[in-house]
């Protein structure tokens, strides 16, 4: 909710951090959907895992990822 969006930010406030910094944050805080997806299949044919890139780097993801590795993007999986 944006009530709970706002007290999480009032953290960065006194950071020292600038306003397009605190931007950024909040973005890579929020989940994106990695593009490029595709599931892994196992011997029996259901989808194990998926990949993909991450949409905010281009980086390789996995569904066993909550955060990009390489960009700490927040990641959004979904079935």
């Amino acid at each position: 909710s944006h009530s709970d969006l706002r007290e999480r930010l009032k953290a960065y406030e006194n950071t020292g951090l600038t306003p397009e910094q605190v931007q950024e944050l909040k973005e890579r805080d929020t989940a994106k959907k990695p593009i490029k997806t595709k599931g892994l299949k196992n011997f029996h044919g259901n989808i194990y895992k998926v990949v993909g890139e991450c949409s905010n780097c281009g980086c390789g993801v996995n569904s066993f990822m909550m955060f990009c590795d390489y960009c700490g993007q927040r990641l959004k999986w979904e079935a």
